[in-house]
């Protein structure tokens, strides 16, 4: 065979795309910016997705900006626009969202299973007990808002009215604050509540955000979700179904095998692996990935909002992604 210009340069392309082509499949996935919970359930799923990288196999590339300490200092960012995708209560999305912030939800990650009220052996025993008893919590959360109106209708006990209400901003401080004496219970959420559970063996869960809902409404009560801001959705407008399908994958892998990622989990959360999975065998530790791409997902949302806000039944249908 003659070697000829034109088969040199015939090679030379065949080379660049080969040499190229990795580069061209890799500039192919949406990068999108995420920020997370430096403590709680948000841990699980940044561990399990930084282990697993279900978001490559959806062209993603979630990239962790930063980690906060401060529920209401993330939301607020969330708000500003500093990242385009948050995982948090979708009540206090909706929240957002109704009062013109920019965001949709796509998907569900947790049952409210995992939202407690705990207390120590001479605090209350039950829900009943509440009134006139200090509790702690952190008050800006989707936590709240549905323990509020849960306690309410299931037991005519109000939180902030019937009793005082210490705001603190994040979970574990929320249970320190029993722990150290100065309330007598606190709000809170797994896997905080594990923890707390192994420093002080008297303490009890007296109240589950997700079985009381569920006992009354016969269907779970979603809790934690995934939401992404508009703009990056007009950029990619399949990111939704991208984000959502990742959320999917992570949450049957963690249902299907759940002692592999709190062997992930446990080291970063400081606990025990045997201790997560007693969380997550007595159903405190609860995954549920609901779409709302779907319409399924979408009517859970709408059942809870009408159940937990009487007054603000209707979920603005804005609120999901087309």
């Amino acid at each position: 065979m003659s070697i000829t210009r034109r088969r040199i340069l015939q090679a030379g392309a065949a080379g660049t795309s080969i040499c190229f082509a990795p580069y061209v499949r890799a500039q192919a996935k949406t990068t999108i910016r995420y920020a997370t919970l430096k403590a709680g359930i948000s841990v699980i799923f940044d561990e399990y997705l930084k282990a697993k990288r279900f978001d490559a196999k959806h062209g993603l590339n979630i990239e962790l900006a930063t980690a906060y300490t401060s529920v209401p200092s993330y939301y607020s960012d969330f708000i500003a626009g500093s990242f385009d995708l948050a995982i948090g209560a979708w009540d206090s999305f909706r929240g957002m969202s109704d009062k013109g912030v920019p965001v949709k939800l796509v998907s569900t990650f947790t049952t409210a299973d995992i939202i407690n009220i705990v207390a120590g052996k001479n605090g209350p025993q039950s829900a009943k007990e509440l009134p006139g008893r200090p509790l702690a919590a952190v008050v800006a959360t989707g936590s709240y808002n549905m323990c509020r109106a849960v306690l309410k209708r299931a037991y005519n006990v109000e939180l902030g009215k019937d009793m005082p209400v210490q705001n603190v901003p994040n979970p574990v401080q929320a249970v320190a604050m029993v722990v150290s004496g100065n309330v007598d219970a606190a709000l809170s959420w797994e896997p905080n509540i594990i923890s707390a559970f192994e420093k002080v063996p008297d303490l009890r869960a007296i109240f589950n955000l997700g079985h009381e809902y569920e006992s009354r409404q016969k269907r779970p009560l979603p809790y934690f979700g995934l939401a992404l801001r508009k703009e990056a959705i007009a950029r990619d407008p399949d990111l939704p179904k991208r984000v959502e399908a990742t959320c999917h994958d992570l949450v049957a892998a963690i249902n299907a095998n759940p002692s592999e990622i709190y062997g992930i989990a446990a080291p970063i959360l400081h606990l025990k692996v045997a201790d997560m999975m007693a969380a997550h065998q007595a159903g405190r530790l609860k995954f549920l990935s609901l779409s709302m791409l779907k319409e399924d997902g979408r009517e859970a949302i709408r059942a809870a909002q009408a159940y937990i806000d009487e007054k603000n039944p209707k979920i603005n249908p804005d609120f999901f992604p087309s």
